[in-house]
């Protein structure tokens, strides 16, 4: 009696085969489905798979240009502002000088108004260079506004000033009033030639354009003083008004200039270097005799030369002084300049930079992309063939697979089969009920002895095959063949309740009768007869070996199946008397008792 059935070390070793099986197929698996994928995916599926390949270089690419764009965008614009605001000074300048000649102008006015020494010639030569002054002016695209007048062109310009003339030379005006006029006028031109400066963002520059304005208003405000003062030295006529108006306009001066020099640290120190003392006490001290009251009434006693000579005395030293004012604002007007032509210079650099690595990226972009999509082509040329020979060589690969397959199903059960696939081990296993089949060839050695060894094995294949047809039609599994013997078991691998018994023996009636017509041809047709030997009862089935793994049966149901086989009569199958309870309700088969005597007790 069998009690324990060990499977032989050899079998442990499938393990470490059945896993690599298992693991190629399902990697193949793997492959199979991502390159049928790739082969049968849409055009359009492919466009996008491209496009996200060919976005991985064009994303940096055009991050670059478009930062140099930006880049290159805000230096045209600054290059661009910074010409413009270099053109616009020296439209200011332009207007800076007519600003200078009308305030000669207004002061030389106001002296021939004042008296009747001052020769029309002398005021004739000041208005010829007043309009050589206006002969260069750039004149206002929007026109210039005077006084709630809007000028629209130079010549309406030169026509206003021209009836302002023709009033003092005609002496229809007061001095107040050509004072009034020639003011509204230079007040209007200042403010034009500030605010056609349109300077880039830098803050140093706009701290010296208020320093500029600032001496600009500086220098009218000095230009009224000296219409004053020269009105004054020619007909003596101070008054309350004209004091507080002169104190008014030294106040304005004090605060322009204090403005200019805050904005603007080397004013002061061009003035200071530029300053003369005894011009600066001899203002002072001309004030004082033109608006003192007792020197005032001195005024009265002089003769009218000596009355021109003080005002043209008083007009000199103003003069001197506000050309002092001048050039301090052109000096301060050189700085801008400079100013200017160093950000330009910048600018311009930074500008050729910008356009060269906007040209250089936008080269560079259109040669790699030529290049990119070059590889790419050639790449998914390599990808869709390499793809192709995997295709090809997964087909083979599953056919092998399918043949493997089927020779290991024939070896052993298949769900035995699938249990060494999927585990690495198939361990043996213990069935209840089952009914095994033992068949040989009658005086087979004899025949041997008689036929060739081809013909012997043409001979068992023929019938083997005939065997294994008849036996696909029950639940049976075959489970070897050794020369002339057969074995077959049923309830293994898979149980079949009790019907088992049934089944084997139905096949063993129908191997039998089917044995009837067989005949041997090498031998003259010579019938074969068959012993058959069957027996019902537990045993154990496991997985053996490692080379030529086998599905084995053990146990002695086994044994007596062979047993009753190698014991039994020609043509009918033998049972044992205990194990033929369950077909003798069955039609199909009738028992007759015989003595065995080699068969195993009961």
């Amino acid at each position: 009696m069998l009690g324990k059935v060990k499977v032989s070390p050899e079998a442990g070793q499938i393990e470490s085969r059945f896993p690599s099986l298992t693991s190629v197929v399902s990697e193949n698996a793997d492959i199979t489905k991502t390159i049928n994928k790739t082969l049968h995916a849409s055009s359009c599926e492919k466009c996008m798979e491209q496009w996200k390949m060919i976005l991985v270089i064009i994303i940096p690419l055009t991050g670059l240009i478009v930062l140099s764009s930006m880049n290159l965008r805000d230096a045209t614009v600054t290059r661009d502002l910074t010409k413009s605001s270099m053109q616009s000074m020296a439209y200011s300048e332009e207007t800076a000088e007519l600003v200078k000649m009308l305030q000669r102008e207004r002061g030389v006015s106001c002296m021939y108004l004042s008296t009747l020494s001052l020769q029309p010639e002398f005021l004739a030569e000041v208005r010829n260079k007043t309009d050589d002054k206006l002969d260069t002016l750039h004149f206002p695209v929007n026109g210039l506004h005077v006084n709630r007048r809007t000028l629209k062109s130079k010549q309406e310009l030169l026509n206003y000033l021209n009836d302002r003339r023709g009033n003092v030379t005609d002496r229809l005006v007061t001095v107040s009033e050509n004072l009034d006029a020639y003011t509204f006028l230079n007040r209007a031109l200042i403010k034009y030639g500030i605010n056609i400066l349109q300077l880039p963002e830098v803050m140093s520059l706009h701290s010296t354009m208020v320093s500029y304005s600032s001496l600009l208003m500086w220098s009218d405000v000095l230009g009224i003083q000296r219409a004053l003062g020269s009105t004054f030295y020619t007909d003596c006529s101070s008054i309350d008004e004209n004091r507080r108006f002169y104190l008014m306009l030294h106040g304005e001066a004090s605060s322009t200039k204090q403005t200019a020099i805050t904005y603007e640290s080397r004013v002061e120190s061009l003035y200071t270097s530029a300053k003369s003392f005894n011009l600066s006490s001899f203002i002072v001290q001309m004030y004082d005799k033109a608006f003192d009251e007792y020197d005032a009434n001195e005024c009265l006693n002089l003769t009218s030369a000596d009355m021109l000579s003080d005002s043209q005395e008083w007009f000199q030293n103003m003069t001197t002084f506000i050309d002092l004012v001048f050039d301090i604002r052109s000096h301060v007007s050189k700085i801008i300049k400079e100013e200017l032509d160093s950000i330009l210079e910048s600018v311009t650099k930074s500008y050729t930079i910008y356009i060269t690595v906007q040209v250089f990226a936008v080269a560079i972009s259109l040669v790699l992309s030529v290049w990119y999509f070059t590889c790419l082509g050639r790449m998914n040329k390599l990808i869709s063939k390499y793809a192709r020979n995997i295709q090809a060589k997964t087909r083979d690969l599953a056919k092998e697979k399918r043949l493997t397959e089927d020779l290991l199903y024939r070896m052993m059960p298949k769900n035995v089969a699938e249990t060494l696939k999927r585990t690495g081990t198939a361990p043996a296993s213990e069935f209840k009920s089952t009914t095994v089949y033992f068949s040989d060839i009658v005086e087979f050695t004899t025949l041997s002895s008689r036929i060739s060894p081809m013909q012997i094995v043409e001979l068992l294949n023929e019938m083997y095959s005939f065997f294994d047809d008849c036996i696909d039609k029950y639940d049976v599994y075959k489970v070897e063949t050794i020369g002339d013997a057969y074995m077959v078991a049923s309830g293994v691998p898979n149980p079949n309740g009790t019907e088992h018994a049934q089944h084997i023996s139905k096949m063993a009636v129908d191997l039998r009768d089917g044995m009837k017509s067989f005949k041997i041809p090498f031998t003259n047709n010579q019938k074969i007869q068959i012993r058959i030997g069957i027996h019902s009862g537990p045993l154990v089935a496991g997985v053996v070996g490692r080379k030529m793994p086998r599905y084995c049966l053990f146990g002695d149901t086994v044994n007596t199946a062979s047993r009753m086989e190698s014991t039994g009569e020609r043509k009918c199958p033998v049972y044992r008397l205990s194990k033929i309870a369950n077909l003798t309700s069955q039609p199909r088969f009738c028992f007759k008792c015989v003595h065995i005597s080699q068969a195993p007790p009961t």
